[in-house]
């Protein structure tokens, strides 16, 4: 009887400590979202945290490639990300939480390589620059379409620029605000062109690793503690002091 009590104690203080370590999510530089150059690292972190904060968890979030942040997460050295899309890949080990919020994916090309366009099929015949890792990425490779992969924005800004892709996949958010706020685009404010409509609109979310027994329990919680913010108004404030309306 004595052993079955200790050992029920033992798990009881291993539970206790796993539960007292802050949940580590990890993220990309993908500003105006989330971005160590942004006040409280961006609108999405801080939503994360509140958020969490609310559910009774504290959050690490650290930034790193995407590709280096889905590889830890799969191998279980992380326990989520922040900004995630959906794919069906990463549904297979991860857990995903309600909406927090959505992004147009647009194609951008330059003005001075004005070749014929009428509709998206035209770009089958181009390399289109895209995140290494990233949903778009996949989702344009899963269209057909050729891709070349960099690890940053700011890199594939610069291989458009060079000439050495003719087309590039990003955010419309995300190139609004690098285009205005880095200093190595600046040339390029008034060279590029939307090409629209949008590809599609990703949507933002927040991932657990589902190898956590309380995988569900954390996820529930998180989006218990955001319908609460929804309802007392408090959301609409944080993406109000961020300029954010998604």
């Amino acid at each position: 009887m004595r052993r079955c009590l200790l050992a029920l104690l033992a798990v009881c203080a291993t539970l206790a400590s796993a539960s007292a370590q802050p949940l580590k999510l990890l993220t990309l530089e993908y500003p105006p979202f989330f971005s160590t150059n942004l006040e409280g690292r961006g609108f999405m972190p801080q939503l994360v945290r509140e958020t969490f904060h609310r559910a009774g968890y504290d959050v690490d979030i650290q930034f790193m490639t995407w590709r280096r942040a889905l590889a830890l997460v799969a191998t279980g050295q992380a326990d989520g990300l922040v900004g995630a899309y959906y794919t069906k890949e990463r549904a297979k080990f991860m857990a995903y939480t309600d909406l927090i919020a959505r992004n147009e994916e647009v194609f951008v090309r330059t003005k001075d390589n004005p070749f014929l366009y009428t509709g998206q099929q035209d770009l089958r015949k181009y390399s289109i620059g895209a995140l290494d890792g990233s949903a778009p990425h996949e989702r344009l490779k899963g269209d057909g379409f050729e891709t070349t992969a960099s690890t940053s924005f700011e890199h594939v800004f610069l291989k458009l620029g060079a000439k050495r892709i003719e087309v590039m996949l990003i955010g419309r958010a995300v190139m609004n605000h690098m285009l205005a706020t880095n200093p190595k685009l600046a040339s390029l404010q008034e060279q590029l062109e939307v090409l629209e409509p949008p590809y599609y609109t990703g949507e933002f979310f927040t991932t657990i690793i589902k190898a956590r027994p309380d995988a569900d329990e954390i996820v529930l919680a998180f989006n218990t503690a955001l319908s609460e913010m929804k309802t007392d108004g408090s959301l609409k404030a944080l993406l109000a002091k961020y300029g954010q309306n998604c």
